[in-house]
């Protein structure tokens, strides 16, 4: 039996940092996996064999870290490490995994947006949300990984959010393509995640990475995986090689990172998000999200959710 792997990279306390990954067992429902990520405040991961980012390419992509701490915010601990992208000057996307919900009553939780930044730490926007503006699907499983997507409400003061001033820093367009309309199709996939496929406790690189994908069709990704898949994603592969030492694929850390298509046009559009991938990730098809299955949802909770023009008082 093989399990579904969220590609979320789960950070410890402190120095003791822990690479964390949840493998999810439909029939089990046992997380059975986990490792050295790297320092805390250093760690570094890529896209499996991907290429360099050069600045601008990717002005809508997010790297998010989840953050924990007392009520007067004095000891901050890192939790996880996702990506994610911009989709308005106030609102994000990302994985319903990659929102984790307070303990208790004394647990802030808190997520920290970098934008505009082809380097880990070197973002030229980088807002706190709290976790009240970070919106999990309703129907998201985290057994079945279904409904794997989530929101986050950015309204600094006077209803302020990301600064559309720069090509560095920009929103990408929500496509509603089925998975039918770009099945075969290469899509683009980009994110910080983790770089060694065979051991995720390796060293890795603080630049972006991307790469491309081939979008195969729900019977190819069944026969691979030997299982039942979730019903709101569709599966991509790297079709250009069957060598395991250049195969690229999304891996640890890219959760919630955007996955694109090139329009005839020219325009790209989101078409997912990276959901799920297999522990050697490019040994099986990775899972990512559809978007268009989840445009009334997004609309429903940005309406629900409005955005405040008053002062923020803290």
């Amino acid at each position: 039996m093989k399990v579904l792997f969220v590609l979320i990279a789960i950070l410890g306390i402190q120095k003791s940092t822990i690479g964390f990954s949840p493998i999810r067992s439909k029939e089990s429902n046992l997380d059975t996996g986990s490792g050295i990520i790297n320092d805390g405040n250093t760690y570094t991961s890529r896209i499996i064999n991907g290429q360099l980012a050069v600045d601008g390419q990717f002005p809508y992509q997010l790297f998010v870290r989840s953050r924990s701490s007392d009520l007067l915010a004095l000891n901050i601990k890192y939790l996880g490490a996702c990506g994610g992208s911009i989709i308005h000057t106030n609102w994000a996307l990302t994985a319903a995994h990659c929102i984790i919900p307070p303990v208790n009553s004394t647990d802030v939780r808190t997520y920290e947006l970098q934008a505009g930044g082809i380097s880990r730490g070197q973002a030229r926007q980088t807002i706190i949300v709290p976790s009240r503006h970070a919106f999990r699907h309703s129907g998201y499983d985290e057994d079945t990984l279904e409904n794997d997507i989530g929101l986050f409400k950015v309204n600094l003061a006077l209803g302020v959010g990301f600064v559309f001033d720069s090509p560095y820093v920009a929103p990408i367009v929500l496509s509603s393509l089925t998975e039918a309309e770009f099945v075969g199709k290469l899509l683009e996939v980009s994110g910080f995640g983790t770089t060694n496929n065979n051991n995720y406790t390796g060293p890795g690189s603080n630049e972006l990475l991307y790469t491309s994908l081939t979008s195969i069709s729900d019977q190819e990704c069944l026969a691979a995986w030997e299982q039942d898949i979730p019903s709101s994603v569709f599966c991509a592969v790297d079709k250009t090689t069957t060598n395991p030492a250049i195969k690229s694929a999304t891996c640890f850390g890219d959760s919630g990172g955007p996955v694109t298509y090139t329009l005839e046009n020219g325009k790209k559009v989101q078409v997912g998000l990276v959901c799920f991938g297999y522990p050697i990730c490019n040994e099986l098809p990775s899972g990512y999200t559809l978007i268009s299955m989840f445009l009334g949802w997004i609309a429903e909770t940005q309406a629900a959710n409005p955005i405040s023009l008053l002062p923020i008082i803290s």
